[in-house]
């Protein structure tokens, strides 16, 4: 039997993830975030832009020939997820995390059984003539199953049924010895596209904690190469004054050039990558980065790509 998890947010990616395991069912990702169907890998998946209404119902014909047996959502008031719902026959609903609004009893999720004119107008006649969109609460009641990371206790207000909670909270794993943090830089000026993966590449093998974003990024050309398990901050005013005043021993700061590494405190460790065959400039702005550091008595390391 096959199971569609519908997805339209990074972090109910992050979460869905992790469900694939918990559910019998062979799953197929279903989205409408186009970054997050770039980055879904050795997994069924299916993309709509949600305003490609004749797209949206060819899948919806391609769903329904191939006999999915049930579908996974957390937002269930998404009108690409109820469209799906209402013609795609699914056996089963599953529901999982919507963040605080699931345990929320004032939220949609626990207490729209009808769409008021005061909700949304548009949506109140067109519920009213077509009997759709469906009230949010409506899936909560009808769902199979719900997975959730709060404890069973959390769902005192939730109108889920104790019965189909299943919990998935794990329990709490020691402190990661190491914070490693990657500095972002404009790489499309300073290396090439092959030089772009590669260093991406050594970033996710290397289980980084954090991708720190540069004011000049175009982060948006690259963040598909990116593991979703790794954090990207974007930091304001200054990364400088954020790393200044990250106050944990054990941390290690990754960098090519960034002069950032010249200002983290002494009880960190610096790595400065280098990539074979690289630019003579970016070489030049290496050398001039081992010689800051060494006038300033700070110790570094290089790794070589």
């Amino acid at each position: 039997m096959k199971n569609l998890i519908y997805i339209d947010t990074f972090p109910h990616y992050v979460k869905s993830k992790e469900l694939i395991s918990h559910i019998n069912n062979e799953s197929t990702f279903f989205t409408t975030n186009r970054k997050i169907y770039d980055k879904i890998n050795n997994i069924n998946k299916l993309y709509v832009n949600p305003k490609n209404l004749l797209r949206l119902a060819f899948l919806i014909l391609h769903i329904r020939k191939n006999e999915f047996f049930s579908i996974c959502v957390a937002r269930t008031d998404a009108l690409v997820f109820q469209l799906l719902f209402k013609f795609c026959a699914f056996k089963e609903v599953y529901t999982f995390d919507e963040g605080l609004y699931t345990i929320n009893k004032h939220s949609i999720y626990n207490s729209q059984f009808k769409i008021e004119r005061s909700y949304h107008t548009r949506l109140y006649l067109l519920n009213r003539i077509l009997n759709f969109p469906i009230p949010a609460a409506y899936f909560y009641k009808k769902n199979s199953k719900h997975y959730t990371w709060f404890s069973k206790s959390a769902f005192s207000n939730s109108i889920i049924d104790k019965f189909k909670i299943i919990d998935l909270n794990k329990p709490l794993l020691k402190k990661n010895k190491k914070l490693k943090i990657m500095i972002g830089q404009p790489w499309h000026y300073m290396i090439s596209d092959s030089h772009i993966k590669k260093l991406f590449k050594f970033i996710n093998i290397s289980e980084f904690n954090i991708y720190l974003e540069h004011p000049r990024e175009k982060l948006h050309l690259y963040e598909s190469l990116i593991n979703e398990q790794i954090s990207i901050l974007r930091v304001n005013p200054s990364s400088e004054e954020f790393l200044r005043y990250l106050d944990q021993n054990n941390v290690e700061i990754y960098s090519l050039t960034s002069t950032l590494v010249c200002n983290v405190p002494d009880n960190f460790s610096i790595f400065i990558i280098n990539i074979d065959k690289s630019k003579k400039r970016l070489i030049y702005d290496q050398e001039n980065l081992y010689l800051a550091l060494s006038g300033m008595n700070k110790t570094f390391q290089k790794i070589n790509l």
